[in-house]
């Protein structure tokens, strides 16, 4: 079996570089090509920044400062055996440009670059205080909190903006939309709690419900006019020393807001964090402006791919709370 370096190289550019945390030989002499070092400046160490789960994301250290590379591949870097759109770097890319200069830009790692035949960028370093996931294990978010996460879609959402990003919106509208209610997927349910395989059945079985996933997909894959995050979660949310920042909109497409707002929804939803669920409609600028008939379909879609689905999260949930969850999802849809 070729290895990712091999796999990576058969498909990028002949001078294309393998980001690669290990070979810090390798990096310093990428970087000095790129004359992004500084004089006499040489990167002592690398290391694997964060969960990467769509792609390799290696933290760089020199004696003066620290910088993120991050490097999208033919495939899912968590799941190497799911392919991806290569070029989503470049997308990435063109989001940070767009937002450029923008409130929302005050929310995000600064960008300083990109390297086209690399699939590379290169981002300001946030820290280590890692992302909210720990949501789902109780943790809350507090007032201030609150104000980011909205503040920032708040801002986000004035953006306007002809972002297509067809290829990732297809990767995701499979995942979303498609593959957990295929009662043919494969996926064992019961690896993750035992008695979900049954109780997804009555989701699959549903045509009803089934035809109204199938119209929201419809709505996702359908070009909008205000620039989405488009996957805004805890896992993107980063803590750090001047609040929650945040990062990975490679799935950012132009589209309608109420996905955002639908996926934060869902997820504040499984975390029980009750606070912030009943505060949003206050954090979140353009919360009179919404359907909300679509806003909470779409939660109630991302819930059940959460619960159903590849992507997976860390959720300390028996059988009777994803049943309750399943329940309230699926009105939700059906509302």
């Amino acid at each position: 079996m070729a290895s990712k370096r091999e796999r990576f190289l058969s498909a990028a550019a002949p001078d294309a570089y393998f980001l690669d945390a290990d070979d810090v030989k390798g990096l310093r002499q990428y970087l000095g090509e790129r004359e992004w070092l500084m004089p006499g400046e040489s990167v002592q160490r690398a290391e694997i920044a964060g969960q990467g789960n769509m792609n390799c994301v290696v933290r760089a250290v020199t004696p003066s400062r620290s910088f993120i590379l991050k490097q999208s591949r033919p495939w899912v870097e968590k799941y190497s055996d799911i392919a991806a759109p290569f070029d989503r770097a470049l997308v990435e890319a063109e989001f940070y440009r767009v937002v450029s200069g923008a409130v929302a830009a005050d929310w995000m790692p600064q960008f300083y670059w990109v390297d086209p035949t690399s699939r590379i960028l290169c981002l300001e370093d946030i820290g280590t205080g890692g992302d909210l996931s720990r949501l789902y294990a109780g943790a809350r978010l507090d007032a201030a909190d609150q104000q980011r996460v909205g503040g920032f879609l708040s801002a986000l959402h004035t953006s306007r903006s002809q972002m297509l990003n067809h290829e990732m919106r297809a990767l995701n509208h499979f995942h979303i939309f498609v593959f957990p209610f295929d009662s043919e997927n494969g996926l064992d349910l019961e690896k993750f709690t035992p008695g979900l395989q049954q109780a997804s059945q009555r989701i699959k079985k549903d045509l009803k419900l089934v035809a109204r996933i199938k119209q929201l997909g419809q709505v996702y894959l359908s070009d909008g006019d205000y620039l989405l995050h488009g996957d805004y979660f805890p896992g993107s949310w980063m803590r750090t020393t001047f609040g929650i920042k945040i990062i990975d909109p490679e799935f950012a497409f132009a589209g309608p807001r109420e996905f955002d707002v639908g996926v934060m929804l869902a997820h504040l939803t499984m975390s029980g964090d009750t606070t912030a669920l009943d505060a949003l409609p206050t954090y979140y600028a353009h919360w009179s402006e919404l359907d909300q008939r679509l806003v909470q379909g779409f939660a109630g879609v991302e819930v059940l791919r959460r619960l159903l689905g590849v992507a997976q999260l860390p959720l300390k949930l028996d059988l009777d709370r994803k049943r309750d969850l399943i329940d309230s999802s699926i009105r939700r849809i059906l509302e």
